[in-house]
């Protein structure tokens, strides 16, 4: 059974499947009834999906899918702003683990996007200058040292809780206001760094590498301080959308020549595609978390795992490992021989640079 089957074994022929970019898709389901509901149906190609095995030349590859659902897209103005809660449901599914269905319904709206923020909110924040980042160690487990810090946006709100990202980028995508976004916490991490001696990871999408004016914020500050560039890595999305190989990797060439370093990050969550990382010559792969966190109680993960570490030794990129929650997970990777580590086990992510004296603190 090809994946095109898995989904017509489960979908009925007036529905309709759109590639909505990448590696999303959009699937609109016309008059379900009780009995054959969107949560049926969206189930059914989640475990049709999950169950069915891949095979090319000797290897099996399984698959998984997550999956964000409106389930009342009629109560929204137009089908955009339907989409757009439904793109929010799938990146409450990823960043929950992957392999799920999560969904947006009159009930759920109070428990699940009652904290999402609209993009007024994100822009008042940048106005207003309530945009901060918190920072993630990144630990070299054979050195007992800090190799660099991950930087990750958080905004104030008006009465001073911090808000985490899940509840403001998924409302970005490809908006104006997320470019000023990107622009400010550069403004921000450059300014920490620049006369400092740590390293420091940014994230950051293939659609900001192309922009004018954060291209011309890089390239000038990288001018300016190559002793800075040299300590930055830009950790791009693995499934991000690049529709323009050539000018990405053009892209990745310059942040190269300033000695800047290029991460793949939740690599193994997306296509995969071993040549392209071996053309873009990146330096490290970050293994997507939803692989690393039970790899001590799935034999599966840990083979994908250490197939992944394989293929970076050879290809001359250090491996990261994210979401290190326990020491059971620690024990496991150390026994692969990822490179480094990242995670609340090591340590939680703070707005300040923790020394490695206050890591492994619970």
């Amino acid at each position: 059974m090809s994946s095109k089957s898995s989904y017509k074994s489960s979908n009925r022929d007036n529905d309709k499947l759109i590639r909505y970019g990448g590696e999303d898709f959009l699937l609109l389901i016309y008059n379900r009834d009780s009995a054959s509901s969107s949560s049926d149906i969206c189930e059914r190609i989640r475990e049709n999906i999950n169950a069915h095995i891949f095979t090319y030349e000797t290897h099996k590859i399984e698959m998984q899918v997550s999956i964000g659902v409106h389930e009342n897209p009629a109560a929204e103005k137009n089908l955009g702003e339907a989409v757009k809660v439904a793109d929010k449901m799938l990146y409450i599914a990823k960043k929950e683990g992957r392999n799920r269905v999560i969904y947006f319904n009159d009930k759920s709206k109070n428990m699940v996007l009652s904290k999402a923020k609209d993009i007024d909110f994100v822009k008042q924040a940048i106005q207003e200058e309530r945009v901060i980042c918190h920072y993630q160690p990144i630990y070299n487990q054979l050195t007992n040292e800090i190799l660099k810090y991950e930087a990750l946006v958080r905004i104030i709100d008006k009465k001073g809780k911090i808000i985490a990202p899940i509840f403001f980028l998924p409302g970005l995508k490809h908006t104006n206001i997320h470019y000023k976004l990107t622009q400010r916490i550069l403004s921000i991490v450059f300014e920490k760094f620049k006369d400092a001696k740590e390293s420091v990871s940014i994230n950051i999408n293939f659609s900001d590498l192309i922009n004018n004016d954060i291209e011309a914020t890089i390239t000038d500050t990288f001018t300016a301080s190559k002793d800075l560039a040299s300590r930055v890595t830009f950790e791009i999305l693995e499934s991000d959308e690049i529709d323009n190989m050539i000018l990405f990797k053009e892209k990745i060439d310059l942040l190269h020549s300033f000695n800047a370093k290029v991460s793949i990050d939740d690599f193994g969550s997306g296509y995969s595609n071993f040549k392209t990382i071996l053309d873009i010559e990146a330096n490290y792969l970050k293994i997507d978390g939803s692989l690393v966190k039970n790899i001590d109680v799935s034999e599966k993960d840990f083979k994908v795992v250490k197939s992944i570490i394989h293929f970076a030794k050879e290809a001359n990129m250090k491996t990261i490992a994210e979401f290190v929650h326990s020491k059971e997970v620690y024990d496991k990777l150390e026994e692969l021989g990822v490179d480094y580590m990242q995670g609340y086990f090591i340590a939680k992510p703070t707005d300040r640079l923790l020394n490695a004296n206050e890591l492994f603190k619970g």
